[in-house]
């Protein structure tokens, strides 16, 4: 409400012609306050309480409350192209161009992990830069602010980015630039490719081969490797060749392992249908990812631990299969000194989903790894 009243009370505007006394360009105003400006203007401003001038010369004038220093136009007056009046503030635009200011430089070095990813000859650079650098060199010359870190793609890892501050005082920075595949990832890659895979847990052991699964158990493999001295729950870290067996099942051939710890397992339960399931980003002629068994549809768990349960339909010296319904019956491979009681007629049984291949087919099979793993009810 103040500010229209006082809107109705000052008036003021600047003559377009040279009719009556005052010049063109003069002020001319009424209300409760009547101004008389000396010089030609060109624009003219209103405050709440105040107003500007912008003369022709580039100065501004001003007049009307000054309770917070809101006509005090500062030093040096001239030069001005536009002004504009606030609540208690004034402002100019000056036709001058700014200085540009020119970027702080400072400096950059990124120590690379893991220690074995720098052997392997690990890089490092700023993206949109051209010059790789090694672990621990320091690029001098940066611009300060906010930068993404790349590294450059070395075979067998699985390569990060990140952003990264550069500070005035110069950032050293360790940063994992490198991660081994997921047995997932490693899943998708064709034949004959090496590849660091981890963390798995181990999740079934025999003599001369191993499964490992993801913490998560969102995939596991097979591993080849005689010897491997490795018990069920080890936590490991894999560097081989992710290879496919006769029976069409994916495998990584004769790794280095490396034990990193101890880790918890525990097998997915599921229909005797949905067991082995459907084919995941399966390449017939790279061999990459994993073909689906006969009929087989959602998610493809061959090489993971699971459980399943139903009715004992048949048997062998070696194996027994059971159907829970859903339409197929599921073979169970038993391993040396393991066997299935005669009287048992309905049993849980925990093993690692598998296939073998039948007339050019991958047909589901569960690979039992103790007695403990079959239960009746």
């Amino acid at each position: 409400m103040r500010k229209a009243l006082w809107g109705l009370a000052l008036v003021f505007g600047i003559l377009a012609t040279g009719a009556g006394a005052l010049a063109s360009g003069s002020i001319v105003g009424w209300g409760s306050i009547r101004v008389g400006v000396e010089g030609v203007l060109v624009k003219i401003a209103a405050g709440d309480f105040h107003t500007l001038g912008l003369k022709s010369d580039g100065s501004i004038v001003a007049w009307g409350d000054n309770s917070y220093g809101q006509c005090n136009v500062p030093s040096p007056n001239r030069g001005f192209v536009a002004i504009a009046g606030g609540y208690y503030h004034s402002l100019g635009l000056k036709s001058d161009t700014p200085t540009s200011l020119s970027p702080k430089l400072s400096s950059l070095s990124v120590t690379i992990q893991p220690a074995e990813a720098i052997a392997e000859g690990a890089r490092w650079r700023r993206a949109g830069t051209t010059t790789w650098h090694e672990s621990g060199e320091m690029e001098t010359g940066v611009p300060v602010g906010v930068y993404l870190v790349e590294f450059k793609d070395l075979p067998g890892w699985f390569e990060l980015s990140r952003l990264v501050y550069v500070s005035p005082l110069g950032t050293n920075q360790s940063i994992k630039g490198y991660r081994p595949y997921l047995i997932g990832e490693a899943k998708r890659a064709g034949d004959g490719v090496a590849l660091h895979i981890g963390p798995a847990v181990v999740s079934a052991v025999w003599n001369d081969f191993f499964y490992a699964q993801a913490p998560d158990r969102s995939s596991g493999i097979r591993v080849e490797k005689a010897g491997h001295g490795l018990d069920i729950g080890n936590l490991v870290e894999l560097f081989g060749q992710v290879r496919t067996n006769a029976d069409g099942e994916r495998y990584v051939d004769s790794p280095s392992v490396t034990v990193l710890g101890s880790g918890n397992i525990a097998p997915v339960g599921m229909t005797a249908f949905s067991l082995g399931g459907g084919d995941w980003y399966y390449d017939p002629v790279t061999g990459a990812g994993q073909r689906g068994v006969a009929g087989g549809t959602g998610l493809n768990n061959i090489g993971l631990l699971v459980r399943i349960w139903g009715r004992v339909v048949d048997r062998g010296e070696s194996w027994f299969a059971i159907d829970d319904g859903s339409g197929v019956s599921v073979k169970c491979l038993l391993p040396s000194g393991v066997t299935l009681d005669p009287s048992w007629t309905f049993v849980g049984v925990t093993g690692i989903s598998s296939c073998e291949k039948v007339d050019g087919e991958l047909h589901r099979l569960l690979r039992v790894r103790q007695q403990t793993d079959i239960t009746p009810f």
